[in-house]
């Protein structure tokens, strides 16, 4: 249960960005959220699907109370997020125009778009960060805290939302500024 909140709340940062930014930003900002949620939704679930196998690993090796494995299958898979998310970042800020063009973003929000989409791809390394955390304490038998810090993260994504896109106006700009923060 504590697995499904959590990636049910770490998929709330999208859809939270969307009905903040609809609501206070208007329709071109709004698709320009929309129109990069499958591009983030594809990054995010290949993100988990490579830590939940090493949250495998980390189990099977706590369970039998092989402490230098567990050391091991957990130094690995953070060495792994720290530098797979620093080259994604890298990659996915350099690549984000390209990435639009090829899911054919329209001309009159193709700038919001990748301001949008370039913002949030800089928090990738800290949402690499969080899964990889996340695997371990789940493979060492703690779901709990992952899950108090996503809903901790996902309330200052709201609170954050709420203050960059009705307050101070920044659009899907302010909605990914919110998240990176909030991750």
């Amino acid at each position: 249960l504590p697995l499904l909140l959590g990636n049910v709340c770490q998929q709330l940062y999208s859809t939270v960005d969307s009905i903040i930014v609809g609501n206070f930003a208007g329709e071109a900002a709004l698709t320009s959220v929309g129109i990069s949620f499958p591009v983030i939704f594809l990054i995010t679930a290949l993100v988990m699907g490579i830590t939940m196998g090493s949250t495998i690993l980390i189990a099977q090796y706590y369970g039998a109370k092989n402490m230098d494995a567990v050391r091991l299958a957990i130094s690995t898979p953070l060495k792994f997020m720290l530098v797979g998310g620093i080259v994604v970042t890298v990659l996915s800020v350099a690549l984000s125009p390209l990435i639009l063009r090829l899911i054919r973003v329209p001309e009159e929000i193709f700038d919001s778009a990748t301001s949008y989409l370039r913002l949030f791809f800089l928090g990738l390394v800290f949402n690499f960060g969080y899964n990889g955390i996340g695997a371990i304490c789940r493979g060492l038998g703690d779901s709990k805290t992952p899950l108090v810090l996503i809903v901790i993260a996902t309330f200052i994504n709201i609170f954050l939302d709420l203050l960059f896109v009705a307050v101070f106006q920044w659009g899907a700009a302010g909605a990914a500024v919110a998240t990176v923060i909030a991750q």
